[in-house]
């Protein structure tokens, strides 16, 4: 019997990942972007990548790391509009493709490897609600509405993530190892800031 769930955790996983992908694809396809091709190859790349076990050790080590670094696709123009003075558009960001790679190598064990997932209903309950009005802020966004959905997926990359943490739980050399490649890329911004301070002007792109 404890088979059932496991096989109805796949298959919940199965069909929630084939909308997201069919969803995004549609979703590239309608935006009319020369980039659409680059990103399409770039996923693709990720999900055979994501296969091997240290490309994953490596994300997790990178993922909070890079979320300063501004290497990012704009699949949109930002629309400066009213109080949307600091809209980006859509981007994707090197952060957001790590993510994939944890979520990916996840959801291959899950799938093919039997992984139990644990939901933590205390936490998902209260999120699964929130999501409405996530989902309804973004809808009523009429001065931009491609940032409020980008926000939308921002909220729920950050669920994922949160469930890829709480059902991938590792060694504690590797937090060490974790926190110290944070502080080693907020090391760099500082030495970065000072000599942008010492020299004057905006040369290093601190702004």
């Amino acid at each position: 019997m404890a088979s059932l769930p496991r096989s109805l955790s796949r298959l919940a996983l199965t069909v929630i990942l084939a909308v997201a992908m069919a969803g995004a694809a549609l979703g590239l396809i309608l935006a009319g972007k020369a980039a659409v091709l680059a990103v399409l190859v770039l996923l693709m790349g990720l999900i055979g990548l994501s296969l091997v076990r240290d490309l994953e050790y490596v994300a997790f080590l990178a993922v909070a790391a890079t979320i300063p670094i501004r290497l990012n696709m704009r699949l949109t123009d930002p629309i400066i509009a009213g109080r949307a003075n600091s809209a980006s558009g859509f981007v994707i960001s090197l952060t957001d493709c790590l993510v994939i790679v944890l979520l990916i190598a996840w959801s291959r064990r899950v799938l093919f490897f039997d992984q139990p997932i644990r939901w933590m209903p205390k936490l998902t309950v209260p999120m699964a609600l929130l999501s409405i009005w996530v989902i309804h802020a973004a809808t009523a966004s009429i001065e931009d509405p491609v940032s409020a959905w980008h926000m939308v997926l921002r909220y729920f990359e950050g669920c994922a993530l949160l469930l890829y943490l709480i059902n991938n739980i590792r060694p504690v050399r590797e937090y060490v190892a974790h926190a110290l490649t944070v502080s080693g890329v907020l090391l760099f911004e500082v030495l970065l800031g000072l000599g942008q301070g010492a020299t004057g002007g905006f040369n290093f792109g601190m702004e």
